[in-house]
């Protein structure tokens, strides 16, 4: 084991620097788990890989195996199953919360977005969160959140 890190037998990595700061961070295949993300918090001389358990990424087969593409700034995990099939995945890095037309403010104009989302007049392209409170709708209590955010 390296660094306690334990997964099943026919694991496959994947090193890739995440979160841009200079190290590689480790992705793992493992039949029972899916793709595990570990985080480097050492440096790139020194690894230290810790599980981020708020990255999931659910795909499971006998071999699941991860790969990274990138162009022109987008990040693609790549995943191949044993048992039949090829995924994949696009990451995105999202920006201040309740900033949905990512104008690095929040302000009225993210209110009047989100009431277009909740009355299906606009749409939104990416994966960033819109359910603010994870009700699982999209409805007042999330533009209520928004407004806590512009007043405070």
């Amino acid at each position: 084991f390296y660094q306690d890190i334990l997964v099943a037998n026919r694991s496959s990595i994947e090193f890739f620097d995440l979160d841009d700061d200079n190290d590689f961070d480790l992705f793992i295949g493992s039949s029972p788990n899916g793709v595990l993300f570990f985080k480097n918090i050492g440096s790139a001389q020194e690894a230290i890989f810790v599980l981020d358990d708020e990255m999931k990424i659910p795909i499971t087969s006998l071999n699941t195996v991860p790969a990274i593409y990138t162009d022109n700034e987008e990040m693609r995990l790549f995943i191949g199953c044993s048992t039949g099939g090829a995924y994949s995945l696009k990451y995105e890095v999202c920006g201040l919360t309740g900033d949905f037309n990512n104008d690095v403010v929040v302000d009225i104009i993210d209110i009047v977005f989100l009431i277009g989302i909740i009355f299906e007049t606009n749409t939104y392209e990416s994966n960033c969160q819109l359910d603010l409170n994870d009700d699982s709708v999209i409805d007042v209590l999330d533009i209520l959140i928004v407004v806590n955010i512009i007043i405070n």
